[in-house]
């Protein structure tokens, strides 16, 4: 069974604000075809709405493991993977380190985890959409904690990056605001320290991730001694 049609009626729901309406034609959809990459990347926009940035990170986690396993930049039909993720690079090393209680992270750091694990380019060739995203479920996630406190904008720029990517609106945002590369690197740490190569069926992947025994990283500052 085709299930598109509960995926639009997901977002109509999602686009008037009736956010667990959406999440549960998700649900039904995931019933009937478990593993339709589709439900994940609806989902986490819903979830966005909701401000449950764990919620979503653990779907988008799930769309860019994808990418990593099956090594999509080698696999790009029309040969512009490398050039993409090249051109895409310079958003992996922000100058902007501070996260929240004094804490920074080293995104200088990004370049060995690449050397030492190829197939993380992935995760750069995604830095535009996917990666970028997992970076604003992590900020999302310290709100509270003061990440990014300091800028006045800062709930209203989350907010309209949610609808840009909705396409239900937007304005100003990190995104086009001079901070894209903040958010992508946090976004490649916060995927990497989590990322598990050990599953790679779609159905394993999912339930790695959205089970319960997934226990999510957040000590991004501590990526050195990860690596």
């Amino acid at each position: 069974m085709d299930i598109t049609p509960l995926l639009g009626q997901s977002i109509l729901e999602r686009n008037k604000g009736n956010h667990r309406k959406s999440l549960e034609l998700l649900s039904q959809a995931e019933s009937i075809d478990y593993v339709d990459y589709r439900i994940c990347e609806n989902r986490y926009k819903v979830l966005f709405f909701m401000g449950d940035y764990d919620a979503a990170f653990r779907n988008l986690i799930v769309l860019v493991h994808g990418f990593v396993v099956k090594n999509v930049i080698q696999n790009d039909l029309f040969g512009m993977g490398q050039g993409i993720a090249q051109s895409e690079m310079q958003y992996f090393n922000s100058t902007k380190k501070d996260l929240h209680n004094g804490f920074q992270f080293d995104p200088s750091l990004i370049k060995r985890a690449i050397d030492s694990y190829p197939k993380l380019i992935n995760v750069v060739y995604a830095g535009n959409a996917e990666t970028y995203r997992i970076g604003h479920s992590y900020v999302g996630s310290f709100l509270d904690a003061g990440i990014l406190s300091e800028d006045k904008h800062r709930d209203e720029w989350m907010t309209n990056y949610e609808k840009r990517i909705t396409n239900s609106g937007g304005g100003p945002s990190y995104f086009t605001e001079g901070l894209k590369s903040y958010f992508c690197s946090i976004g490649f740490i916060y995927f990497h320290m989590n990322f598990n190569s050990k599953y790679s069926t779609p159905k394993d992947v999912r339930n790695y991730y959205l089970g319960d025994n997934f226990v999510i990283r957040k000590d991004i500052w501590n990526y050195d001694t990860f690596l």
